[in-house]
């Protein structure tokens, strides 16, 4: 219990921090309805022309553009969160416009880090569905130490001058320096929000035996929050983690044994 009980206190942190701008959760429901917006409009044509119709690699093309602008859109918000939150750590005022300024001043950064996640992303998916099992445990492996190494992105490339490649080898750097090498998750943020999930999905249950339109419209409005604030408080605890990182300074309600043991050698 002791990963759960860890996310739950990070959890709970980054919640203090998040509960002082509430608007910064609205960044995470942008995001998600930008992305939805476009992959709807670039796809839809396709799907009502029929696939079989199109060319495979139209189909490829079309959907290649798609991930790249959604981890633009995804990068971008995420930036404009971590900024905020960043300057609130420090006792600062930062809101969501004030991070969005932030991220847009670094968009020449965020496009470049777009289309490198991106490249590595299709690529580990392509390992993982052509290359049999083999191919699934090592795109899962090299998944798992990819979102680690790169976990410190965008705080750098918020934070630093420096370009992706730049970034992912600092990002690596602070990690084996802080944690060592080998890692691998050990508290997470995502952790508490399955357990927080897991009354919502009751919820739900009891709805659909009195009217299933009640259960979709409470299950759509209630892990859309969840959703929301779990992507911004993920995002605050990233910030809280770079600074930690990077000087060992503990910053806002975040505990240092709760940060120095977010991550574990293998």
């Amino acid at each position: 219990m002791g990963r759960f009980e860890r996310g739950l206190r990070l959890a709970r942190a980054s919640w203090e921090v998040l509960r002082g701008d509430a608007q910064l959760m609205w960044l995470p429901v942008v995001s998600t309805l930008a992305i939805l917006v476009f992959a709807t409009a670039i796809l839809s044509p396709t799907f009502i022309s029929g696939v079989r119709s199109t060319s495979r690699g139209t189909v490829y093309l079309l959907f290649a553009a798609v991930y790249f602008v959604s981890s633009l859109i995804a990068t971008f918000f995420n930036a404009a969160v971590v900024a905020a939150a960043s300057d609130r750590l420090s006792g600062g005022r930062g809101t969501a416009v004030d991070g969005m300024r932030t991220a847009w001043s670094r968009i020449d950064r965020i496009i470049a880090w777009a289309a490198l996640s991106a490249t590595v992303g299709l690529v580990l998916r392509g390992v993982e569905q052509r290359a049999g099992i083999f191919g699934a445990v090592v795109g899962r492996l090299a998944g798992v130490a990819w979102s680690v190494v790169t976990f410190l992105v965008v705080p750098i490339l918020v934070f630093e001058p420096v370009g992706p490649i730049e970034a992912v080898k600092r990002s690596g750097l602070l990690f084996r320096s802080r944690w060592g090498e080998q890692l691998v998750g050990n508290g997470s943020i995502s952790a508490a929000m399955i357990i927080l999930a897991i009354p919502l999905a009751l919820v739900c249950a009891v709805l659909a035996t009195i009217a299933a339109p009640l259960a979709i419209a409470f299950g759509v409005l209630a892990f859309g929050v969840l959703m929301a604030a779990g992507s911004a408080m993920t995002a605050i605890f990233n910030a809280a983690l770079y600074r930690y990182a990077v000087s060992g300074e503990v910053v806002g309600p975040f505990g240092a044994d709760d940060l120095r043991g977010a991550f574990r050698r293998r």
